[in-house]
């Protein structure tokens, strides 16, 4: 339960991740094998595996490897995760929006509204220090935005 094994959701996601990701680097690999020993083939004249076709091989499954899983987990999160999908791209507009942001009222408006529309909670307040209340003591450790 620690390590949320059981969680059944997280089990279908890596179960989609992984068995597809496998599935389509397995044809990858396949693929590659097979028509580079073919060019191999037709080039030289010999029928006999060469070692490096395999190396080559497993160097381009292992360079596809990471931005394949990227790209299935985009579009498995797109088609059975819609709301989590939709939360990381609603946070990252937020986070984008920051950047340019100075006015402190305006900035809680959406940081409310973030909040609604990720979380969806039964109510959302944002509690600021006025200016004028705040102490030395609290400018001197706050973290520059």
């Amino acid at each position: 339960m620690r390590f949320r094994l059981w969680d059944i959701d997280v089990l279908i996601n890596r179960t989609l991740v992984y068995g597809s990701l496998s599935t389509l680097l397995a044809l990858i690999y396949f693929g590659c094998v097979f028509g580079l020993q073919a060019l191999f083939h037709a080039l030289s004249g010999q029928v006999a595996a060469s070692p490096a076709i395999i190396v080559i091989s497993t160097l381009v499954i292992a360079a596809l490897f990471q931005p394949f899983r990227q790209r299935i987990q985009q579009a498995i999160d797109r088609h059975f995760y819609r709301q989590k999908y939709d939360a990381a791209k609603t946070l990252a507009a937020f986070s984008a929006t920051l950047q340019g942001k100075l006015d402190l009222t305006e900035l809680g408006e959406q940081l409310v509204g973030v909040v609604n529309e990720t979380m969806q909670p039964s109510h959302v307040s944002l509690w600021l220090l006025p200016p004028e209340h705040q102490t030395h003591e609290d400018l001197k450790h706050k973290e520059p935005v």
